[in-house]
């Protein structure tokens, strides 16, 4: 695909189907360098920068996917009436984000993963309380950020927990871990849950759900210290991957995230204390995740952080042959470090001290080439 110009972009495209159906901008050819270069916008407020993107524009029923240089794409927006509202979604690609939960979002942030289940799909994160409880001040130790916390397995296949023995299984962890230097994220799609754990002490709300179910808006509107991650999902975990479609999922994946912050927006809750997840391996078969993330620097047309959960999943062992969770460790590191030149600012892992050495490497290596 090459970039096109100006005359060969849609001369009558109607700006205000974009409240339905938003532009989709995604940055090709993401450039670090220490020395701004000329006709290159910043991504993010960082060191790489980029001149062309992607323009996802739904007409009628169909997607258009135009490749083109930002210059020339302000000046057909501008042409066309939709000049403001290309812009606001070019400055999502360009602005720093905010911290989140008083994290800096300017260097990779890692959320350590604890599932109180039995039936995890790795057995490494399958822990007891008190094992539980042992494995989150390792990851700390190890330079874990963010302590993940989940009694309801989500895994592909996946039947529900009911509600009252997933509060068993974390409320004692939560308590214990409460006051150990970093925030705590409670994993659950339920309300109830997430109450019961805002008191008990965390400050994130993870929810595959992205806070679809009822009630679960609520619990962020009354607790303004709690930020959220809202996680893109097709189905339910028992049926999800049976045969996921989409016409195309980065861009469809967007359309629903957006969807959600601005329901949360509206309930009060602000952008600063939201993050997306596009939901790798839940209701996507192994292209269409692949797809999401080569496409992923699109997500950050949400304006919030981006947090991408890739570690030992199936697609990267169906890519590598490797049918065991157990053996898909440096896959899951390549996939991260290929997120982080994307832009993603929380990485939910099992590895913690692994994914830390290979950030700490890629921090040095790029260090030097500038």
């Amino acid at each position: 695909m090459r970039p096109i110009s100006i005359s060969e972009l849609p001369g009558d495209f109607d700006f205000s189907v974009t409240k339905e159906s938003p532009i989709g901008l995604r940055p090709i050819g993401l450039w670090k360098s220490a020395t701004k270069k000329r006709h290159q916008l910043p991504f993010l407020g960082g060191p790489q920068s980029f001149r062309d993107i992607e323009i996802f524009l739904k007409i009628g029923e169909s997607l258009a996917v135009i490749e083109v240089d930002y210059e020339n794409a302000i000046r057909w927006a501008d042409t066309v009436g939709g000049g403001e509202i290309f812009r606001s979604a070019l400055s999502a690609l360009t602005k720093k984000r905010s911290a989140f939960v008083g994290l800096n979002s300017t260097k990779p942030n890692i959320m350590g993963i604890i599932n109180v289940t039995p039936d995890s799909f790795y057995a490494g994160s399958r822990f007891d309380p008190t094992d539980a409880v042992d494995k989150a001040y390792r990851m700390i130790e190890d330079g874990a950020d963010i302590i993940d916390i989940g009694g309801e397995s989500s895994r592909p296949g996946s039947n529900p927990t009911p509600q009252g023995q997933e509060i068993d299984r974390v409320l004692p962890v939560i308590e214990k871990l409460k006051g150990c230097g970093v925030p705590l994220s409670i994993d659950t799609r339920r309300s109830a849950v997430m109450r019961e754990a805002i008191s008990a002490g965390v400050t994130i709300v993870n929810d595959v759900t992205a806070l679809s179910d009822e009630g679960t808006i609520p619990v962020l509107r009354d607790n303004p210290h709690v930020s959220v991650v809202l996680m893109h999902a097709q189905g339910v975990p028992r049926t999800m991957q049976n045969n996921p479609r989409y016409y195309h999922v980065t861009y469809e994946v967007l359309c629903f995230l957006l969807r959600q912050v601005v329901k949360c927006q509206v309930a009060g809750i602000e952008r600063t204390r939201i993050a997306v997840d596009p939901g790798f391996g839940f209701g996507k078969n192994v292209e269409q995740n692949v797809q999401m993330l080569r496409g992923l620097a699109m997500l950050h047309c949400t304006g919030c952080n981006v947090l991408v959960g890739v570690s030992r999943k199936s697609f990267l062992g169906a890519i590598i042959n490797e049918t065991e969770p157990e053996e898909r460790l440096s896959a899951s590191l390549a996939a991260s470090l290929f997120a982080l030149s994307q832009g993603a600012q929380i990485h939910r892992v099992h590895d913690v001290k692994q994914i830390r050495q290979a950030f700490a490497i890629n921090d040095r290596v790029n260090l030097w080439l500038n």
